[in-house]
């Protein structure tokens, strides 16, 4: 068993998805494994009563939101630099795109007082190919590619997406990897067979005690 780790699991939006309850279970099972997590979101949704039936603590997000605001988005970025320094994560784990960008511009403030901290962020899909605004098509697309390099891993869903930041130059510390899941939202546990779990908790805390199936 990899040695127990402090795992903060972020998300933008409490509302309940598929990445939302991937996060309950990996959280879950995360805790199974010995690790202390906790998971953090703004807003209403259904993702803090699963949270709470699973046993997975939580905190809410109070300055989160899910579009653009400059004042509400450095407030945010303070609010997460509050809350690693009151968790003192290991890991972070990143969901979506508003999150990855102010979660990760956070936790390399924290590694600058002298912290260590991994970085994982993982994306269902870039939100510069969303049908929004050519402005905010634009400005996501510098932010990722600016914050990237605060990030140790980025994991995507869909092997496209891997070779689409290689090509715009999303390159983080380490490496950008696909991990495939048939249906990472419900199959994720290690009890299951399923290699996401594995392949996340490796991604997320740099173990290498499983083998790493990578997407092509």
């Amino acid at each position: 068993m990899p040695s127990a780790k402090r795992i903060l699991l972020l998300v933008t939006q409490a509302h309940w998805g598929g990445v939302q309850s991937f996060l309950v279970h990996f959280a879950k099972d995360l805790q199974k494994e010995g690790h202390v997590v906790l998971l953090a979101a703004a807003g209403e949704g259904d993702l803090w009563d699963r949270a709470r039936e699973a046993g997975v603590p939580t905190r809410r997000l109070q300055q989160l939101t899910r579009e653009l605001n400059p004042l509400a988005d450095w407030r945010t970025i303070t609010e997460i630099e509050n809350l690693i320094a009151e968790f003192k994560p290991d890991a972070i784990h990143l969901n979506s795109s508003k999150i990855g960008i102010l979660g990760s511009i956070a936790s390399e403030n924290y590694r600058k007082q002298g912290n260590s901290l991994r970085v994982a962020y993982r994306i269902g899909g870039w939100s510069f190919l969303e049908p929004i605004s050519s402005w905010k098509k634009w400005l996501y697309q510098k932010a990722e590619q600016w914050t990237a390099k605060y990030k140790n891993v980025i994991v995507t869903v869909h092997p496209g997406d891997e070779a689409l930041a290689q090509t715009l130059g999303i390159i983080p510390r380490e490496k950008v990897i696909s991990i495939r899941s048939e249906d990472g939202a419900r199959n994720t546990r290690p009890t299951d067979g399923c290699i996401c779990f594995w392949d996340c908790f490796k991604c997320l805390c740099n173990q290498r005690s499983h083998p790493l199936p990578v997407s092509g």
